[in-house]
C-alpha cells in the first residue's frame, strides 16, 4: 500500500517538474519582496498538500477496512450470493456458494448457473430465467443444485437487479442480476413430510363415515372430507375457502351461529363439545347434523379455528318429531282426538273429545266415524270424499258440519292420518278435530263486512262525484261570466261552488266520524241514562225549538258503562232523525226511554212524524241512504248509530205501521249496561 502511495508521489513531482520547465522560458524577475511572498505561500501549499495527503491517506486506509468487512460479510454470509449476467452466466459468486457446490470461487466465473442443474430443473431455470431476470421483485424460483461428486441440495433462488454504472444501462449486457442462493433441504424435507402426513390424515378422514370440517377464525372451510363434500352436495374445491356461515347455514340462524362462533374465537365463551346445527345443502335442502366440536390453536395457545364431525341426524329427528307430534296429539287437551281401526271404528278417544261431541269414552268405542262424526245437515259430497280417502288408505283435511250428542252443530277443522305398518298396510286412523265454528262465524262477517266496503267505496265514489261535478260545471260557467264581468252571475256562481264544497266538507268530515267507531278508543265510564239522554236533547235544542217538538223521558233508572262521546251520538242522531222527518205533523212529540224485554233492556226513540214503509225499514241502516233525497243531511246518521251498536254487541231495528204513522227505533247495548259486562276496548 505505501510504495503505491510512494510511486504516486514521484509521478506527481516528475509532472510538476515539467510543469516548471516550461514556465522558465517566461520567467520575469522578481524583486525580493515578492519572492519572498511567493516562498511564504509556496511553504503554505507545502503544508496544505501535506495535510490532504494524510487525509487521504486515513481514508485509504479506513475504505480499504471497509472492503475486506465487506468481503468477510459477503463470502461468510450464511446464503449464496451470485451475479448473473443477462445470459445466466456467473459473473461473481460468495464463498458461501462456492462451498455449497464444493467448488473455487475463481472456477465458478463464466460458468453458467444452469450447468449445475439436473435436466428437468434445468429446463424450468431456462424457461422462467428471462422474466426473472428483467422483474425479479416478488419471484423465486426452486431448483436442485449439483455440485462436486454426490453433493446436491434443495435451492430457492431470489434476485434484485442491478447494473454496473451510477446510471440506467443502454445495452443489456451491462444489466447484472444480484441473486440469493438459501438451501431449503431441510424445509424441503419438513414439506414432503408433513404432506406424507397430511395424505395419510385425508385417507383416514375421507374413510370415516362422519363428515369432518375445519373453519377457521376468518369464517372460511380449510377442511372438509368426502362424507361431508356428499352432505353438502359439492365438490371439495368448491368448499374450501368459502365462507361456511354464508354459503352452508340457513339464513334463519345465520347470524346467531356465527355471532357465538365469533364470541369463542375471541375467547369470550367456551367451546360447546356437543350441538345440533342445520345445513344447507346445494338444492336448497336443510338437514340437521349433530357435530361434536373441537377448537385449534397456534403454537402460543391462540384460538385459530374450529375442528367438527358430523352426523346426519335430520331423519332420526323427523322420526323423533313425528313420535313427539303424535304424543302432543294424544295428550293435547282442546282438540278432539280419535284412533280408529282400519275398519274405521273408534278405539280411543281424549277427554276433549267428550267435550266437544258429549260422547263417553265407553260410548264412543266400537262405533263407525260417520255415526259419530257427521248428523242430518252434513254435507253429503264431504262425508263421500271422506269415505273415499280412507278406503283408498289416504288421509284426510278438511271442514265439516257435525252433531253433538244433544243434537246441536257445530263446525270443525278435521285432519286424519292412517297408520301403516312395516308392510304398509293401514292399520289405523288417527284424527283430530278442531272446533272451528267461531272461526267460520268471524269468516262470515268478515265476508259481510268486505261487501259493506264495496258498497262504502262504491256509494262515496258516487256521493262524492256529485259536488265535484256542480264545481266543474260552474266552474265553466264562472269563467264565462268573468269574461262578461257579470257581477251577478258570478256571486251565484261562487255560492253554487261554496255548496258544493260545504257539502262536500260534510260528507267527509261524517265518514271520518263513521270510520272512527271501534278504532278510536277512550277509557271507559259511568253515565247515567237519563243525564245522557239530557246531553243529548241540549245539542239538539235548536231543531227542537224551531220544529216545537215535545220530548216524553221516562223515569228508568239506567247506569251505562262505555264511551260517553260515542254513546251520546246513538241519541243525539237519533233525536235529530225524529226532528228532521216529522213531515205535516201538527203536533210533534218524540218519546225517549227503556224497557224489559225478557232478559234484554231494549232503547228506543218514538216519534209521530213520517213513518216507514216496511220495506224501507232495512235499507236506511245502509250509508248515504235516505228516504227524503230532498232533506238535510248526508243519509250516515243511522248508519253510524248502528255501527256503535253492533260495537257494543247489540241490536238495532225499526217498528212503523207505514208512511204517515210514526217510526220507534229500538235498540239493545248489553256491553254497556252496567252489571253485565265490560265496554269494548
Amino acid at each position: 500500500m505505501s510504495s503505491d502511495v510512494d510511486r504516486h508521489q514521484r509521478s506527481l513531482r516528475d509532472r510538476a517538474e515539467a510543469m516548471l520547465a516550461r514556465s522558465d522560458r517566461d520567467r520575469t524577475d522578481f524583486s525580493p519582496t515578492e519572492v519572498g511572498r511567493i516562498l511564504h505561500d509556496l511553504s503554505v501549499y507545502q503544508l496544505e498538500l501535506e495535510i490532504q495527503n494524510e487525509e487521504l491517506r486515513g481514508a485509504q486506509n479506513r475504505l480499504e477496512r471497509a472492503r475486506n468487512r465487506y468481503a468477510r460479510l459477503y463470502h461468510q454470509a450464511p446464503v449464496g450470493y451470485l451475479t448473473l449476467d443477462a445470459g445466466g452466466a456467473i459473473r461473481q459468486a460468495n464463498q458461501t456458494f462456492a462451498d455449497m457446490l464444493g467448488q473455487e470461487c475463481a472456477d465458478l466465473a463464466g460458468q453458467a448457473l444452469a450447468r449445475f442443474m439436473a435436466g428437468p430443473d434445468r429446463a424450468v431455470f431456462l424457461g422462467r430465467f428471462k422474466p426473472f431476470f428483467n422483474s425479479p421483485q416478488g419471484k423465486c424460483i426452486d431448483v436442485a443444485l449439483h455440485g462436486k461428486g454426490s453433493r446436491s441440495f434443495a435451492a430457492r433462488l431470489t434476485g434484485r437487479q442491478e447494473t454496473d454504472g451510477p446510471e440506467p444501462p443502454s445495452a443489456e449486457a451491462e444489466k447484472a442480476l444480484l441473486v440469493i442462493v438459501s438451501d431449503i433441504s431441510a424445509q424441503k424435507a419438513m414439506e414432503d413430510a408433513l404432506r406424507q402426513e397430511q395424505d395419510a390424515s385425508r385417507q383416514y378422514l375421507d374413510i370415516v363415515g362422519a363428515s369432518v370440517v375445519a373453519i377457521r377464525a376468518d369464517r372460511t372451510v380449510s377442511l372438509i372430507n368426502r362424507a361431508g363434500c356428499r352432505l353438502l352436495g359439492y365438490e371439495q374445491g368448491e368448499i374450501v375457502g368459502a365462507n361456511w356461515f354464508e354459503r352452508f347455514l340457513p339464513e334463519r340462524v345465520r347470524a346467531e351461529t356465527e355471532a357465538v362462533f365469533a364470541r369463542l374465537m375471541a375467547g369470550l365463551v367456551e367451546p360447546v363439545e356437543y350441538t345440533e346445527n342445520p345445513v344447507l345443502t346445494r338444492n336448497g335442502e336443510e338437514r340437521t347434523v349433530a357435530w361434536h366440536n373441537a377448537v385449534l390453536r397456534d403454537g402460543a395457545g391462540h384460538i385459530t379455528g374450529t375442528l367438527s364431525s358430523g352426523e346426519d341426524i335430520t331423519e332420526r329427528k323427523r322420526a323423533q318429531e313425528e313420535l313427539r307430534r303424535l304424543s302432543l296429539v294424544a295428550a293435547h287437551t282442546t282438540n278432539a282426538v280419535f284412533i280408529a281401526d282400519a275398519e274405521r271404528r273408534i278405539e280411543w278417544i281424549n277427554h276433549a273429545f267428550t267435550r266437544l261431541t258429549g260422547h263417553a269414552p265407553a260410548e264412543a268405542r266400537g262405533r263407525r266415524l260417520d255415526e259419530v262424526l257427521q248428523g242430518a245437515e252434513t254435507d253429503p259430497v264431504t262425508a263421500a270424499a271422506i269415505r273415499a280417502a280412507l278406503d283408498a288408505g289416504q288421509g284426510y283435511e278438511g271442514e265439516l258440519l257435525s252433531y253433538h250428542r244433544d243434537g246441536s252443530s257445530y263446525w270443525v277443522q278435521l285432519l286424519i292420518d292412517p297408520v301403516r305398518d312395516a308392510e304398509g298396510r293401514v292399520t289405523q286412523f288417527i284424527g283430530v278435530q278442531t272446533d272451528i265454528t267461531a272461526r267460520r262465524q268471524a269468516r262470515l262477517e268478515l265476508q259481510e263486512k268486505n261487501a259493506e266496503l264495496e258498497r262504502f267505496i262504491y256509494l262515496i265514489s258516487h256521493d262524492l262525484k256529485s259536488p265535484l261535478v256542480t264545481i266543474k260545471a260552474f266552474l265553466g260557467y264562472l269563467e264565462q261570466d268573468l269574461a262578461r264581468a257579470d257581477a251577478g252571475r258570478i256571486a251565484q256562481d261562487m255560492e253554487y261552488m261554496r255548496a258544493a264544497a260545504d257539502r262536500m266538507g260534510q260528507l267527509l268530515e261524517e265518514l271520518l266520524g263513521l270510520s272512527r267507531v271501534g278504532r278510536v278508543a277512550r277509557p271507559p265510564v259511568r253515565i247515567d241514562f237519563r243525564r245522557l239522554v239530557a246531553d243529548a236533547l241540549q245539542l239538539t235544542a235548536g231543531g227542537i225549538a224551531e220544529r216545537g217538538v215535545v220530548v216524553g223521558l221516562d223515569g228508568t233508572a239506567v247506569t251505562l258503562v262505555g264511551d260517553r262521546d260515542r254513546l251520546l251520538e246513538i241519541w243525539q242522531n237519533l233525536i235529530e232523525n225524529g226532528v228532521k222527518y216529522m213531515g205535516e205533523q201538527t203536533a210533534p212529540r218524540i218519546e225517549i226511554g227503556a224497557e224489559r224485554r225478557g232478559w234484554e233492556l231494549v232503547f228506543f226513540v218514538r216519534d209521530n212524524g213520517m213513518g216507514i214503509e216496511p220495506r224501507y225499514q232495512e235499507k236506511v241502516f245502509g250509508l248515504f241512504e235516505k228516504l227524503d233525497p230532498k232533506s238535510e243531511g248526508t243519509g250516515l246518521g243511522l248508519a253510524l248509530v248502528k255501527r256503535i251498536v253492533d260495537l257494543y254487541r247489540g241490536r238495532i231495528w225499526l217498528e212503523s205501521a207505514g208512511a204517515g204513522q210514526g217510526t220507534c227505533v229500538r235498540f239493545t247495548l248489553p256491553e254497556a249496561v252496567e252489571g253485565r259486562s265490560e265496554a269494548p276496548a
